[in-house]
């Protein structure tokens, strides 16, 4: 099972894209290959569910720097404001036990007013959010469906943002066992 959500709220206004995907590994898609999704040969350890978060985080920031490259965009600068931002994104959805932009009813951008990222002024933020069970959360695996999914696709790979943050948690969520529920932060200001 994967499920799918992506967000982008540009200042001062709210436009969402909303997406959930169920994978089967013998699906057609899953047989076709993106170009700008990296081999697991440029980032290592990217198919495998086996890392620490710390090392599941860098393989992802692997694939996004892979797919920016390859799409011409600018690359990002990691924010551990970010990363704090998407941590807490998925403590939230954990503890509210939905898979949702805005568990228990909280605003969306809460979790980045709450990791310190400042949204005064002139500012733009986004959010891809992803599980997937076992082989599914890796984040080659991840990766590959958020290329799939054309909101996700375009947060990825949109000249709006500036930096980036990784958030990972593996477990027991909305019924699953081995589930890794992925969140991905983006921001510029």
């Amino acid at each position: 099972m994967l499920g799918l959500w992506t967000h982008r709220v540009p200042a001062l206004a709210v436009a969402a894209a909303v997406a959930a995907l169920v994978v089967g590994s013998s699906s057609a898609a899953s047989h076709r290959v993106d170009p700008l999704l990296a081999s697991p040969t440029a980032c290592p350890g990217s198919a495998s569910t086996g890392g620490s978060p710390e090392e599941q985080m860098n393989e992802m920031a692997c694939l996004i720097a892979f797919a920016r490259g390859g799409a011409g965009a600018s690359q990002l600068r990691e924010s551990k404001t970010l990363d704090k931002a998407a941590t807490l994104k998925i403590d939230a959805d954990i503890r509210c036990g939905q898979f949702s932009h805005t568990p228990c009813a909280e605003q969306f951008a809460s979790t980045f007013v709450a990791a310190g990222y400042s949204l005064g002024g002139n500012y733009s933020i986004g959010e891809n959010l992803a599980f997937g069970q076992n082989r599914a959360g890796s984040p080659r695996q991840i990766m590959a469906s958020w290329l799939a999914s054309p909101p996700h696709r375009e947060n990825l790979l949109s000249g709006d943002w500036k930096s980036f943050g990784l958030g990972v948690r593996t477990g027991k969520f909305l019924g699953y066992a081995g589930v890794a529920i992925w969140a991905n932060e983006f921001g510029s200001r």
